[in-house]
């Protein structure tokens, strides 16, 4: 098979894997908060911000890096790759206790800190799983990969449920998403060592030399995800758990739908690399105006046709005790689009490989979002949180926006966007007239609306995708 082949294969691939990986999560969630409600749910999500704000300090942006490390001709995989294993594999583990350790300290209820020593389990196998799949997308058999992320899912959708069925609390909860990502990871473990025969090393120079590649991405991350998971650890310290419970239920959708938009972009980023190599800027500047009509099609919508129906749609994904959490999602679908809008230049300027650019605008940001979540969650809660995140995200969205138009002065034309703004509205009427009918039918009603107008008005065409990889 060609490179073209076994590329569009791979991609092909991890669509299918996350669509299953996307519905298996949903319906966990579904469960989840059904079984533990407002208060428990509130619960495990603040134990798990709790671990991702501490995790963020060991990522070290070793999975964005992993593929352009082992590809290097200068360096030997195997060593470099098992380095890599074993630089994260410690920082890991000293995170995990770390952060167990920490939690008593801050003064956490016996819930919480019972809850983030089971789920430390879930970081340092998803630290493990991140790693590990860079082997597969080096190798092109993102195959073996989806098969091990979907028994992931499934095992964790499982444990859920049998917990729920059998009565099981937090504890249970926990315990199954934790033997769930160990799964997923021994599964990568084992199906890698197939295509790449590394061990776990812990040679110093080679950290060295790995740090010195990575850590302009570390530092983006850190400061990306601390301002983008430290709202509901603040709100975890000053609000009662069913307010982190009705906050938590919709972030994880947008954490669900921006990963849908990553995965996206994360196909376009090889080719939009392979522009910038060449210094071919009209190339470069139409993959980036391509990507970005993709994802305002994909997100005007979402943003629109959320603030229609978010009261009963959280009613319907987590319970009805969640109808309040409606107003919350509308405002943190705003992030959602406003998040995916910045990642289209964000991946931009990672091809470039001028990540270094964006270090004071990060900082600046997380430090000025960081102080005004201390100011004003403690007083005014959820919505706080939800406009705040809008107000970072958008903060990052014009400063991407900014170094890519210096950088290459492409600035992205909106015309093209007139479809997809005229079929939102078509599918915003169809769901006002259609409001007393049940919110799934509305959904569905709304998309097929949405999908027929664009296509009538001649939109998005077919095979985007492979239009943008054509020379």
């Amino acid at each position: 098979m060609s490179l073209s082949g076994k590329i569009a294969r791979n991609s092909v691939i991890q669509l299918g894997g996350k669509a299953v990986g996307l519905v298996a999560t949903v319906i966990t969630v579904a469960i989840m908060t059904r079984a533990l409600g407002a208060a428990g749910y509130g619960t495990f999500t603040a134990a798990f911000a709790f671990l991702q704000v501490a995790f963020i300090l060991v990522d070290l942006g070793l999975q964005m890096t992993t593929v352009t490390l082992v590809s290097d001709a200068r360096r030997d995989a195997t060593t470099v790759f098992s380095n890599i294993l074993g630089l994260r594999l410690a920082t890991a583990l000293a995170m995990a206790v770390l952060a167990v350790g920490g939690a008593s300290l801050l003064g956490y209820a016996p819930e919480v800190r019972q809850s983030i020593a089971g789920l430390a389990a879930v970081f340092v196998a998803a630290d493990l799983i991140a790693v590990l799949t860079g082997v597969f997308q080096y190798r092109l058999a993102m195959a073996r990969a989806a098969v091990a992320e979907v028994a992931g899912k499934l095992a964790l959708l499982s444990g859920v449920a049998a917990a729920a069925v059998l009565g099981g609390g937090l504890r249970e909860m926990v315990l199954a998403t934790a033997a769930a990502a160990v799964l997923h990871a021994v599964l990568l473990w084992v199906l890698a060592r197939g295509l790449l025969p590394f061990r776990v090393r812990f040679d110093l120079a080679v950290w060295r030399d790995i740090a010195r590649t990575t850590w302009p991405l570390a530092l983006t991350i850190a400061f990306n995800l601390i301002y983008f998971k430290m709202d509901t650890v603040i709100l975890s310290w000053s609000w009662p758990a069913a307010d982190v419970g009705q906050y938590g239920a919709p972030y994880r959708i947008l954490e669900l739908c921006i990963n849908l938009g990553y995965l996206f972009l994360g196909l376009v980023l090889p080719i939009l690399t392979q522009a910038a190599a060449r210094n071919d800027r009209t190339r470069f500047a139409h993959l980036l105006q391509r990507s970005f009509d993709a994802i305002i099609a994909v997100t005007l919508p979402l943003v629109v046709g959320g603030a229609l129906i978010s009261t009963p749609l959280m009613a319907l994904v987590a319970g009805p005790e969640f109808s309040a959490s409606g107003p919350l999602l509308s405002i943190l679908l705003v992030a959602t689009g406003t998040i995916l809008l910045a990642a289209v230049f964000g991946y931009g300027i990672v091809a470039l490989g001028k990540q270094r650019v964006m270090l004071p605008y990060y900082a600046g940001n997380a430090a000025v979002v960081l102080a005004a979540y201390l100011i004003f969650i403690p007083r005014y809660g959820t919505y706080a949180a939800a406009w705040l995140t809008v107000a970072s995200e958008a903060v990052i969205l014009a400063a991407n926006l900014w170094v890519v138009k210096r950088l290459t002065g492409f600035f992205p034309r909106l015309a093209g966007s007139a479809t997809t703004v005229a079929a939102t509205v078509v599918m915003a009427a169809v769901l006002l007239v259609t409001a007393p009918l049940p919110v799934l039918a509305r959904l569905l009603l709304g998309t097929a609306a949405f999908a027929l107008a664009l296509h009538q008005l001649g939109g998005l065409p077919k095979g985007l995708l492979r239009q943008m990889v054509k020379p």
